[in-house]
């Protein structure tokens, strides 16, 4: 018995001896790995507060530079005023949407060219500095180079090289002086500012968007070498990036991309759009608005194109340069490249680094052009007076359809009572269009360039069209008013106005007057509408992806006339 005793006790001792070692090895090993995780993180602290140390010194050698950039390039204001004398007109270049262009004479001898800007133009002092320092180190020989700026008190003056031969818009419009343009130049203008492009969208250590390119804002040196200009519009972005967003933009009519022109989309795309405007400018020497074809004046882009299917597209080009100054099939190849910069579709434009290319190979095949954006897919004849037309008076209607969105539908009738006197305005036609874009973004609760239908997000004046052909407009009604806040009928009535208003051809749209009258007699029969301006003639598929224009490329921006 004693020993069988033993022998369990024995057994007891070996396994207590086991746990005893296995709790000094779980001791060891936790006392090892709070120690090395301590090292670990000890060192990652070091190696922390030592690149914070680094990036900090960086930062004040980047300050330190940015603060000599800046006071390498200020000048006193009372030197440009002397160079400028006193901002005289006789030394006035031209005037633009954000001020005047001066000439000057700087005291060493050197020319410059000076913007006095605007005293509204509402930007601030630490962000115009950035701005001018950020342009400043844009260094190519297609781009006008900024020497330095002014800014004392509300005075903001840029001053720029002086480039001697103005600007495009002055030889290629211009009769007489379009002969002075032979085809080697004209071809020298169009390569010039298609690098100075590339260099802005992709080469540049910063990514800029002009935004307002156009024959005014390209100017020639001595020898005709183009030059980019007027950057007061331009967006700067990152390298890696190519959105943004801004409360303002301002463009040209006529230059401007359809996506930006109606949804108030834009991106590098819409670049490529207005050169490609520029282009076919120069081949033909017309302005874009009001090409002459004979006695009659058309769109230059929706002429361009027709003479491109029929396979007579020479007869765009400007006759001075028919009288064999340059080789045919460049001309051709150049309205060839201006069409493909010119497509509806923002997602199937060239990218400037591609049209680079297609201008320097001639044995690269260039691929099909689409029809370009506003094609003749108008109902308008083409021969309609100019008169029944007019000219826009850019005012626009939007902070009226701000003020009417506080009020209910069916009180409208005091402010179209107010607009009755803008019938004798020209621009009746245009303010009417923008009435109607009101009333029906009032009914819907809506901004006509978002309409939201469902998960889908579409035009609203299209959106509009289609559900009233259908016979469900009340589709877009605003869901707040379907719960008998007012007369259905009411509502049906003023889309149906609505649509009546923004019809494609001015001279079917009603007068204010007869606008006043369909509001007030509801026994008055309607005419019917016609489809509005700008319906789906489009070739964009309305499924197309957003991300194809606007989450990767593109910024939703605000549109305001010059």
């Amino acid at each position: 018995m004693v020993q069988d005793s033993r022998k369990r006790e024995f057994p007891d001792s070996q396994q207590k001896i086991r746990k005893n070692d296995n709790t000094t090895l779980t001791i060891i090993i936790v006392v090892v790995s709070s120690i090395t995780s301590m090292m670990i993180f000890m060192v990652c602290i070091c190696i922390f507060l030592r690149k914070r140390k680094q990036r900090k010194s960086r930062q004040k050698v980047e300050t330190a530079e940015e603060i000599s950039i800046v006071e390498s390039l200020q000048y006193n204001f009372d030197t440009i005023s002397v160079a400028t004398d006193n901002f005289s007109d006789a030394n006035k270049l031209g005037q633009g949407g954000f001020g005047a262009v001066y000439r000057g004479r700087l005291p060493n001898g050197q020319e410059i060219a000076v913007k006095r800007l605007s005293r509204d133009s509402g930007q601030g002092e630490l962000e115009f500095k950035n701005e001018v320092m950020l342009v400043a180190k844009l260094q190519h020989r297609n781009l006008v180079r900024l020497l330095g700026f002014c800014l004392e008190g509300t005075e903001r003056l840029l001053i720029y090289e002086y480039v001697t031969n103005s600007s495009l818009d002055h030889f290629i419009f211009d009769a007489i002086n379009r002969a002075y343009l032979d085809w080697d130049r004209r071809y020298k203008i169009i390569g010039g500012i298609a690098r100075g492009l590339l260099y802005l969208h992709e080469d540049s250590r910063l990514r800029i968007i002009h935004r307002d390119l156009k024959a005014s804002n390209v100017l020639l040196d001595r020898d005709m070498n183009a030059k980019i200009s007027d950057f007061g519009m331009a967006r700067i972005f990152d390298v890696d990036q190519t959105q943004g967003n801004t409360s303002r933009v301002v463009g040209t009519y006529g230059y401007m991309s359809p996506e930006y022109a109606m949804r108030g989309q834009f991106s590098t795309k819409s670049d490529v759009f207005s050169f490609g405007v520029l282009i076919l400018e120069i081949v033909s020497g017309q302005r874009n608005n009001c090409f002459h074809n004979g006695e009659n004046i058309e769109d230059l882009l929706c002429y361009a194109w027709k003479s491109w299917q029929k396979g007579i597209s020479s007869n765009i080009i400007d006759p001075t340069l028919r009288n064999g100054s340059g080789p045919l099939h460049e001309m051709i190849r150049c309205i060839h490249i201006g069409l493909l910069c010119v497509q509806e579709n923002a997602a199937t434009r060239p990218t400037m680094a591609a049209v680079v290319l297609m201008l320097n190979s001639f044995f690269l095949t260039l691929s099909l052009s689409s029809e370009p954006a506003f094609f003749v897919r108008s109902s308008i004849d083409p021969e309609l007076p100019l008169s029944l037309v007019g000219w826009p008076s850019g005012q626009g209607l939007g902070p009226v359809s701000v003020l009417l969105l506080k009020s209910q539908v069916r009180n409208l009738l005091a402010l179209f009572t107010s607009l009755k006197s803008k019938e004798t305005n020209s621009s009746g036609g245009q303010d009417t269009l923008s009435f109607g874009v009101s009333i029906l973004e009032i009914v819907s609760g809506q901004k006509n360039n978002c309409f939201r239908s469902g998960e889908n997000e579409e035009d609203l004046l299209c959106y509009a069209w289609k559900s009233w052909q259908k016979g469900i407009a009340s589709n877009i009604i605003d869901p707040t008013l379907r719960n008998g806040s007012g007369p259905l009928h009411e509502m049906i009535r003023c889309i149906h106005i609505g649509l009546l208003c923004v019809q494609e051809n001015a001279a079917t749209r009603p007068t204010m007057a007869a606008v006043v009258l369909m509001l007030n007699s509801f026994f008055l029969t309607l005419s019917l509408s016609s489809e509005p301006a700008f319906f789906v003639r489009s070739s964009i598929d309305p499924e197309l992806p957003l991300s194809l224009v606007s989450v990767n490329e593109a910024s939703i921006t605000e549109l305001y006339p010059r």
